[in-house]
């Protein structure tokens, strides 16, 4: 199941945010693998899925974090998340993408309930990866990802979740949440020397995943030995999952526009093996899966996803 809306996009640019993901990815997605998926597999109908709200929120992030981001506070806080310092020049429509992300995060939420009825659901959005418990920050304005397991814990729908962070960069706000909690598991394949993991050592981005693997500039060509060996490890150490998040990133694309992505290169044909070799791993452990997408920039990021997705399809159907 592909979960894909028109509005559910991050949107950056609409909203004044300059940013190298493209406000029509996911749409961009959609226009390639409708023609090879047929549209049963393809869930559209989630613009009535609820936005995030105050108790939602309060799963993940701290209560001044949330009080200041729903209230007056949320400037600063904006500011701090997307990184620029004329952020403010049109601050009523700045201010619009607070709704407009949580109801992207609701798409997490019920992207994983999809994955737990069919077995495998990619949403075309979500992957809020950076966010921590006291603020957003990386393009991050909620962790999407650990409140909605949180929420579906909370509902004993789920208990134990592993989270497979295989974008670019380090999933370290899931990391500083997920800390002193054995039942989310998160593993994190990412670049070794590159940011986030550049912010000194006493900062949150230092908080080790339950799975660490950091990647060298230069060793890509160890990247899905290592990948394997981490999974095995995660399969080996940890109770099974209920479910599985795995934020698909394709920013360790060779051709991602993204400078602080270029640490990490892979080429087409590893990105391809690279999400066959998670798929196939959790398919093998019958744990639902649910993809979220992460980060991936420029012109060339979609491919990344339509590669995996078609193939997913012909090999599930």
């Amino acid at each position: 199941m592909i979960l894909y809306h028109k509005d559910f996009g991050p949107f950056f640019k609409k909203y004044g945010v300059s940013n190298l993901i493209e406000d029509n990815r996911a749409l961009k997605i959609y226009q390639k693998i409708k023609k090879t998926i047929p549209r049963k597999f393809i869930h559209q109908k989630i613009n009535r899925t609820p936005a995030l709200k105050r108790n939602d929120l309060l799963l993940a992030h701290d209560k001044n974090y949330v009080t200041a981001l729903l209230g007056t506070g949320y400037q600063p806080l904006l500011k701090n998340c997307f990184e620029v310092q004329n952020f403010f020049e049109k601050p009523s429509v700045v201010k619009k993408i607070i709704p407009h992300l949580l109801k992207h995060a609701g798409g997490t939420l019920k992207a994983m309930r999809l994955a737990i009825e069919e077995g495998l659901c990619f949403y075309l959005g979500g992957g809020m990866h950076h966010a921590m418990s006291f603020g957003g920050r990386g393009y991050c304005l909620v962790n999407d990802i650990v409140i909605g397991i949180r929420k579906l814990q909370r509902e004993k729908k789920i208990k134990t979740v592993w989270v497979i962070d295989i974008d670019a960069h380090k999933g370290d706000g899931t990391a500083e949440i997920t800390k002193n909690d054995p039942s989310i598991v998160t593993l994190s394949i990412h670049m070794k020397n590159a940011w986030p993991l550049d912010a000194g050592p006493h900062s949150p981005s230092h908080i080790p995943s339950k799975i660490d693997i950091g990647i060298k500039k230069g060793d890509e060509k160890n990247y899905l030995k290592k990948l394997q060996a981490a999974l095995k490890k995660l399969k080996e150490h940890y109770p099974k999952a209920d479910l599985a998040i795995v934020v698909a990133g394709s920013d360790p694309y060779i051709k991602d526009a993204l400078p602080s992505s270029s640490d990490l290169k892979l080429s087409k044909k590893q990105m391809l093996q690279r999400d066959q070799m998670v798929h196939d791993f959790l398919r093998q452990e019958k744990i639902p899966q649910c993809y979220v997408i992460g980060g991936g920039y420029g012109k060339y990021s979609a491919e990344i996803y339509e590669q995996f997705l078609i193939w997913a399809y012909h090999e599930r159907y």
